[in-house]
């Protein structure tokens, strides 16, 4: 199990938790968890994930998110290759605001 380096706090005050399992080349889960900074009872209605290559070859790919909870967002893609991946994630937590969150997540053979 792979997980970011420490849980990234936002311009807004909002922190995200950012869990990759097994962190290995294939199939794996993303796990995210936003608090913000009203509590978990302040509900963030939708993510979007994005992945790029650890070349940075071509442009980032769509990563299919779904709910698993409040403010819990699991997202399931394949890493091809071995390396550090790089992983943007767009919080909107209402409709008129929106930020961008980036990591790297490195996948091992």
């Amino acid at each position: 199990t792979m997980t970011a380096p420490a849980p990234m706090l936002t311009p807004v005050s909002t922190i995200v938790g950012v869990t990759v399992t097994p962190g290995l080349v294939g199939n794996n889960e993303i796990h995210v968890v936003v608090t913000p900074p009203g509590g978990v009872l302040e509900r963030i209605p939708s993510i979007e994930m994005r992945a790029s290559s650890p070349d940075r070859e071509g442009a980032p790919f769509s990563v299919a998110v779904s709910g698993a909870g409040p403010n819990h967002f699991v997202g399931r893609v394949a890493f091809l290759e071995e390396g550090d991946w790089f992983l943007e994630i767009v919080l909107q937590p209402d409709p008129a605001s929106s930020f961008l969150l980036t990591t790297e997540v490195p996948i091992k053979n």
